[in-house]
């Protein structure tokens, strides 16, 4: 018998009144007013299998909901009041696939929402009430594709929030995006980045685009006054306009703390999380040739376009 974790008494789910087809199982809450699903509510619960279906009446899923559960479906065809999807609510799940689009009220997806639920393929569409994606929300899965072409609320991408997928194709980034954050999209397969409609952008990460097929940078908006110079190892540089007010192109070194990104970033690069102003063995900082970003970018920080250091 399913449990919750809060209570240790019998989940208020039960089986699907209307199962979507194919599914291994189905569940629904038994309360239809349920608007709060709380934090850690089947946390660890290897008896959820099968789909579960998140009712109209639902306006939040908890921090830690469904993790490590046996979850391979989310069914939010209904979901049209919920608005948040907390914190690693689904994180190492079997989910293998996930559509937003009716979840037409969505505002936040939490930090490693569904980071290494491994078997999430296809192509995410963000919803247009989507404001923040947060931290690791979708690292470790096996998107291909990312469409946020209808994402008009979209203000901030955080740091490795799809990293270590396989997204591939050109991104387009939206007007309201301000932040793109460290190692967002690094190991992934994007070939190009569209920043023509970009305007309220001022910050893109550390390596941000490290380590992908990035081969040309598209940002034609008359905002953009400067254009990327230096986009990836081996990347053709681009010849900008004679700039008025640029990063030196040669910057000093410096060396800061979120140089080293999320704790994911340091455990696959360094093994380890490394302390506050601490340099890994053999780590070099190189400020050769640098590079100039948009003028309205405030903070381009160095190697956001490259691979990761030696």
């Amino acid at each position: 018998m399913l449990t919750d974790n809060n209570n240790k008494h019998a989940v208020p789910l039960k089986r699907c009144a209307t199962a979507p087809s194919g599914s291994e199982a189905c569940w629904e809450l038994a309360d239809p007013a349920m608007t709060d699903i709380p934090d850690d509510f089947l946390n660890g619960n290897t008896d959820l299998t099968g789909t579960l279906k998140v009712g109209p009446a639902v306006k939040a899923i908890g921090a830690w909901a469904f993790y490590n559960t046996k979850l391979t479906g989310l069914d939010l065809s209904e979901a049209s009041s919920l608005m948040s999807i907390g914190d690693s609510a689904f994180l190492n799940t079997g989910l293998a696939g996930l559509d937003l689009s009716k979840a037409a009220a969505l505002v936040s997806i939490g930090d490693s929402a569904f980071l290494s639920a491994t078997d999430l393929e296809g192509t995410l569409a963000i919803p247009t009430t989507v404001t923040t994606i947060g931290d690791e929300a979708f690292a470790k899965t096996k998107l291909a594709g990312l469409d946020l072409s209808n994402a008009a609320a979209l203000v901030e991408i955080g740091a490795w929030a799809f990293g270590d997928t396989e997204l591939e194709g050109t991104l387009v980034v939206p007007a309201k995006v301000t932040k793109v954050g460290n190692s967002a999209f690094y190991n992934t397969r994007l070939a190009g980045i569209d920043l023509s409609k970009a305007t309220a952008l001022v910050e893109i990460g550390a390596r941000a685009f490290g380590d992908t097929d990035l081969a040309g940078l598209q940002a034609t908006s008359p905002m953009f006054a400067l254009a990327v110079t230096e986009l990836a190892a081996g990347a053709a540089a681009v010849s900008p306009p004679e700039p008025t007010d640029t990063l030196p192109a040669d910057p000093a070194v410096t060396t800061e703390p979120s140089h080293f990104g999320s704790l994911l970033e340091q455990v696959s690069k360094y093994g380890k999380p490394l302390e506050e102003g601490e340099v890994a063995e053999g780590e070099v900082e190189e400020a050769q040739g640098g590079y100039l970003v948009p003028i309205d970018v405030a903070e381009a920080k160095r190697f956001g376009f490259g691979g990761p250091l030696e």
